[in-house]
């Protein structure tokens, strides 16, 4: 039996097997269908692009001890993504991975702790992490065609030289991966359904999940309905950073703002995308969607058995200060966590803050 079943190999995951490696606490297992952290280093530069956004405390070091390119207040992706492959390495983070993907989660019955089953083994674990994600690729319309992809897939090898693409969605992500189409040569064009704002900071530094910071103190007094509107309020989605913005228009990208995609038809081989009232956007070869994530627990198949246990307020698990569920030994971080560390809960500060906390728990429980 593990104390410790970690649900998910990204940065949230990773970093909370780090922080409890550097304690000398090993009796853990870190479940995931890749190893740690390759699936954020194959799908973070087209995701992301070059630069980290929000980039206070840009790294997971249980130490600190951090290289001085990241404590700038910019900090580039690849030098991050250097970081964590070292610490990675360190900690010897592949020696406690364990390939699957998580079909169920359950209470051992007449006894503490969980059962967690994958397509071909069955671990029993004390305590169990979900780090699992942003949630599922939101796609905004039914496609049966697999030249129309979510972006979140990261696959347009298949694109070719002059190829037409319709990249829906003016985000970070949008216009990311159409400079890049746009550097090899397609035909990207970005279709955004209202106007591009820009910003340096997708959420204001006053809500890091950190003593001082004046937003996530309020945030932390509120009841968990309240926390939930915030999280809404605060984050400025769809904005870019100007860095990305002048990008994408210096490679030539073609931006249409006010441009909402509604259906979609296919005409002579091409992937004909229609707006309000039947409108005609235009003919392509490939559509990539950079349209977000749907969140929230009833996405996750996994804890459909132990969901009815959990307290939620919409579809969000309602933590204490240790980042546990309603159900005891049952943790969460990243996107599951922001009822407890606010709207940077999923993001790297988050992974740092929320594995921080988590790891005190495990390690106090012992």
């Amino acid at each position: 039996m593990q104390q410790l079943v970690i649900i998910g190999g990204g940065i949230h995951g990773s970093a909370l097997a780090m922080r409890l490696a550097e304690q000398g606490f090993r009796d853990l297992v870190i479940l995931d269908s890749t190893p740690p952290l390759a699936r954020w280093l194959k799908t973070t530069p087209c995701l992301v692009g070059d630069m980290l956004r929000s980039p206070w405390d840009a790294n997971i070091d249980p130490r600190d001890d951090i290289p001085e390119a990241l404590r700038a207040s910019t900090a580039d992706l690849a030098g991050f993504n250097r970081h964590v492959v070292d610490l990675r390495d360190k900690y010897r983070l592949n020696s406690l991975w364990m390939r699957g993907t998580v079909k169920k989660i359950a209470p051992r019955f007449n006894s503490a702790g969980f059962v967690v089953e994958t397509e071909n083994q069955r671990l029993r674990a004390e305590q169990v992490v979900i780090a699992c994600g942003l949630g599922n690729p939101h796609m905004p319309f039914d496609a049966k065609d697999d030249r129309i992809r979510h972006a979140d897939s990261c696959n347009f090898d298949d694109i070719r030289k002059g190829s037409e693409v319709a990249i829906i969605g003016g985000s970070i992500t949008g216009l990311t991966i159409a400079t890049e189409l746009a550097r090899r040569g397609a035909v990207p064009t970005v279709l955004h359904r209202g106007e591009i704002h820009t910003s340096q900071l997708e959420v204001a530094p006053e809500w890091r999940p950190i003593p001082g910071a004046e937003r996530f103190q309020y945030f932390l007094k509120q009841t968990a309905g309240k926390r939930s509107q915030l999280l809404h309020q605060c984050r400025q989605f769809g904005t870019v950073t100007n860095h990305v913005l002048d990008k994408a228009k210096s490679a030539g990208v073609t931006i249409k703002t006010n441009t909402p995609v509604l259906s979609w038809k296919k005409q002579r081989g091409k992937i004909v995308l229609f707006g309000s009232s039947d409108n005609k956007i235009g003919a392509f070869d490939y559509v990539l969607c950079a349209t977000g994530y749907k969140g929230g627990i009833s996405l996750v198949p996994c804890l459909s058995r132990i969901q009815p246990r959990i307290d939620l307020v919409d579809d969000l698990p309602v933590l204490t200060r240790q980042l546990e569920s309603s159900v005891t030994g049952l943790y969460f971080l990243g996107r599951l966590a922001e009822l407890g560390l606010g709207p940077l809960g999923r993001n790297i500060i988050g992974a740092k803050v929320g594995s921080k906390i988590i790891s005190k728990a495990i390690l106090d429980a012992q």
